[in-house]
């Protein structure tokens, strides 16, 4: 800290040497107590920031746990039913049914009177938080592949996996009572690539 430099004009006298004496160590006092004001001061500040700091974090954990215990399969619902896409090949759907603490999903193409099943998906929530299990034919070797739960909102949801090849992300978005747009996107060979599929309710 700058010390405070302190002038005497030159027809200036003091009283008494001892009036100057008296002067120059009240000023000197003066500026001690304010070098301990301001290091209370100081340090006073430090705490207050550590302590809002502190409760900052807990206010942002709270929430997020708060958050990820309060979210339900209720909160999907809004999937139930039956989707249908029309494509040159056929119809493409894709059908939701609650199965007691899940949410489960088929889908595949209607041909006629042929309906062939290409991928079965699992919506289920466990202790780490909420996923999105498909398993697709002749993909990943049979195996399912989990995609976490990263947002949602009222009327999306968007589910990742970074590991994973193609996609490696999925979102569903509610377009009124009777429309939704699936989503999925990723990185192949360092490009971005994406599919849209708009649907409509069929039931």
């Amino acid at each position: 800290m700058r010390r405070r430099k302190f002038f005497v004009a030159e027809n200036y006298r003091p009283r008494s040497i001892a009036s100057f004496a008296n002067m120059f160590t009240f000023t000197s006092q003066m500026t001690t107590m304010t070098k301990h004001i301001i290091c209370l001061l100081a340090f006073a500040m430090v705490i207050l920031c550590a302590s809002c700091g502190e409760r900052q974090t807990g206010k942002e954990t709270d929430s997020i746990g708060k958050e990820s215990h309060a979210l339900t399969l209720s909160d999907f619902s809004w999937l139930q039913g039956r989707w249908e896409m029309p494509m040159p090949e056929g119809i493409l759907f894709e059908e939701w049914v609650p199965d007691g603490d899940t949410l489960k999903g088929a889908g595949g193409l209607i041909r006629g009177m042929d309906t062939s099943v290409s991928e079965t998906i699992v919506l289920t929530a466990n202790d780490t938080g909420i996923f999105y299990i498909p398993t697709v034919k002749n993909q990943n070797g049979g195996a399912p592949i989990a995609f976490r739960l990263t947002s949602i909102a009222s009327d999306s949801f968007v589910f990742e996996n970074p590991a994973h090849d193609f996609p490696q992300a999925i979102c569903y978005k509610k377009q009124g009572d009777t429309a939704m747009v699936a989503r999925i996107w990723g990185t192949i060979k360092g490009k971005t690539e994406s599919e849209q599929f708009a649907m409509r309710r069929a039931r």
